[in-house]
């Protein structure tokens, strides 16, 4: 067998071997913060349609990628009922993009601040018998 096969081999057998941990393990290491920086792609396009005797086209774009940072937290404690997991994550980028208005006569750069949030609750289930 070439050292190659052999890793491979070796790590497929790692990863698929069985261990059972406890719920209360599992619990007590189930839990996370995480700082990330980010960054969000922007790419914003309006169009008219030529109705109304205005000109057809893209009227106004907006384009470029936008710098910022994430939190996130989650943990499995018991808080409303046993085995509950939360998370709660927030995101705010900020910055400047290009943009083109008014059908190609406006170019420059316009500030754009982008934030997001979420917060999940679930209930942890036990698929077999041990605890």
């Amino acid at each position: 067998m070439k050292i190659n096969e052999m890793a491979v081999f070796v790590a497929t057998a790692a990863l698929c071997s069985t261990a059972f941990a406890g719920t209360d393990d599992i619990k007590a290491s189930n839990n996370q913060f995480e700082i990330q920086a980010i960054s969000t792609k922007v790419n914003y396009k309006e169009t008219a349609d030529g109705r109304g005797g205005t000109r057809a086209g893209k009227y106004y774009t907006e384009s470029g990628h936008v710098p910022g940072f994430a939190l996130s937290l989650s943990m499995m404690n018991d808080v409303l009922f046993d085995n509950d997991y939360l998370q709660f994550q927030y995101s705010k980028s900020d910055g400047r993009v290009g943009y083109t208005g008014n059908f190609g006569s406006s170019v420059g750069k316009v500030g754009s601040t982008i934030s997001d949030y979420s917060l999940r609750w679930g209930k942890v289930l036990r698929l077999t018998g041990r605890s």
